[in-house]
Formats: structure tokens, sequence, C-alpha cells
């Protein structure tokens, strides 16, 4: 199979900084419903926020690697 790394690596760099976008927005939005009728959803929104980061710091390193 022929790859072509340096189109991987452009495509998980956007990936990667997309996921930072997606990551700001729902922090945005959890912050939104902290000290509320509903921080339940806040709480789910930050564990969502930290999973995101996460996986993301994992991205990044497998970028690093290719």
């Amino acid at each position: 199979m022929d790859h072509n790394v340096d189109r991987d690596r452009a495509e998980l760099a956007s990936n990667s900084t997309q996921i930072d976008d997606l990551t700001a927005r729902i922090l945005a939005i959890a912050e939104q419903y902290v000290d509320g009728d509903r921080e339940d959803v806040s709480m789910q929104l930050f564990e969502i926020e930290r999973t995101l980061r996460s996986a993301n710091r994992r991205l990044r390193g497998v970028l690093k690697s290719i």
C-alpha cells in the first residue's frame, strides 16, 4: 500500500485543528450551564471536553511519529 506521508500529516494536522475548535465550542457551552439549574449538563460537557483534549494529545503524538 502506498502512503503519502505529507498528505497524511496535513490531514491529521487539519483534524487536530478541528478538534481544538470543537473543544473550545463545547467548553463555551459548558460554562454557560455552570451554577444553573442544569449543572448536570455542564458536568457532562466538561467530561467531553477533557476526553477531546486527551484524544487530541494522542493524535498530535501520532502526527509527530510519522
